[in-house]
């Protein structure tokens, strides 16, 4: 219960910006989408021979600029999604259902032919998992409820008023953030293919909004406190807090985006828990594991909503089992909006910490930035 509780916060964060979408364009789209299940680490043990499959259903919300980083964003789309995927392995594998909300960024976009970026997140039930017994080779996923994450392409082009046809291809992940193992993941690569039918009438007249009499900050300091939690060792093993720590400064570029730096510490009772079974029992066991890294990430920011990139490399790592440095992802939550005033803001975040492409724990936090 408690890991549909944590999964069901991380997956409520797509839609805090979909609260008041009333007079945009909607649009309604399907895609079919075939590829690869990637064998991203040799510990797994899955045939990947079969070629993956999945179906998604998607509705689309297209921004008019009535709020700021609408216009700043180039007017995105926004909404939500169900996702139908097939991994080629029914006996191990299974399949999953995923819903999502996501958003589609224009690199370019006339008036019949448009290219999108996307990126969504949510939610996934898996049909076939871990078991020591019933399916020992599925050491990919060991829980049913798991995080979906998806990056994407698609080209489109209008064929009349409502109806449009897309190609693309796009990167899915799904896994449980190491809330329960085995968590290597599950990553498919595939292509796509959809119509999308665009409902006509319900649209506003897009606001031009002038930005000029906002005061942005250069540069403001950002402290934050984060606790994590993962299983580790075994199946159906101990789960083991994570306390973070870190003070950074934050660099605001043209409201929309801004690059993080700072120093982090990490006390992680997982690797004192591994350094004890190892019979390590100094008394300065719980200051070993107390590892300090430098962080650099970046942030793109839609007004109260922040999505986060960000990189720690360990100043020392005598007593961790993980490699040099570690990998962040994840969301933020903001009591003001960053486009109309950002100083002096509360926010709260949850992320996914991994080292390369495996996950290591899921993390919450909170800061404030001044």
């Amino acid at each position: 219960m408690r890991q549909v509780v944590i999964l069901f916060i991380l997956f409520s964060y797509p839609f805090g910006a979909l609260h008041a979408q009333k007079g945009f364009k909607k649009s309604l789209s399907f895609d079919y989408g075939r590829g690869l299940t990637l064998k991203h680490t040799p510990k797994l043990n899955f045939d990947q021979s079969g070629g993956s499959q999945d179906l998604r259903l998607d509705l689309a919300f297209q921004t008019n600029g009535q709020t700021p980083w609408h216009k700043f964003y180039r007017k995105p789309r926004i909404g939500l999604g169900m996702m139908y995927l097939d991994y080629g392995n029914p006996d191990v594998l299974g399949q999953s259902y995923a819903i999502y909300g996501f958003i589609d960024q224009a690199y370019l976009r006339t008036s019949k032919f448009s290219i999108w970026g996307r990126f969504d997140h949510g939610l996934s039930w898996q049909t076939k998992i871990f078991h020591p017994t019933e399916n020992p080779i599925n050491n990919a996923i060991g829980s049913r409820l798991n995080l979906h994450a998806s990056l994407g392409l698609r080209i489109e082009y209008l064929l009349n008023p409502s109806l449009s046809i897309r190609l693309g291809g796009y990167f899915v992940h799904q896994s449980n953030s190491r809330i329960t193992v085995p968590n290597l993941g599950l990553n498919t690569v595939k292509a796509l293919g959809g119509l999308s039918y665009h409902f006509q009438g319900d649209e506003k007249n897009v606001v031009d909004i002038d930005h000029s009499d906002f005061d942005l900050p250069k540069w403001q300091f950002v402290p934050k406190v984060g606790l994590g939690i993962k299983e580790d060792f075994a199946f159906n093993g101990p789960k083991y807090p994570i306390y973070i720590l870190s003070f950074q400064m934050a660099r605001n570029v043209k409201r929309k985006r801004r690059y993080l730096f700072g120093l982090e510490s990490t006390w992680d009772l997982s690797n004192q828990a591994f350094k004890r079974d190892q019979e390590f029992n100094g008394p300065d066991v719980a200051f070993q594991t107390f590892l300090p890294s430098i962080s650099i990430g970046h942030e793109y920011l839609f007004g109260r909503i922040g999505l986060l990139t960000q990189a720690n490399i360990y100043l020392r790592n005598t007593f961790s089992r993980k490699n040099f440095w570690t990998s962040r992802l994840g969301s933020n939550i903001y009591l003001k909006s960053n486009f109309i005033d950002p100083d002096h803001n509360l926010f709260v975040g949850v992320y996914i910490r991994t080292h390369v492409f495996v996950a290591d724990f899921l993390e919450f936090g909170m800061g404030y930035q001044f």
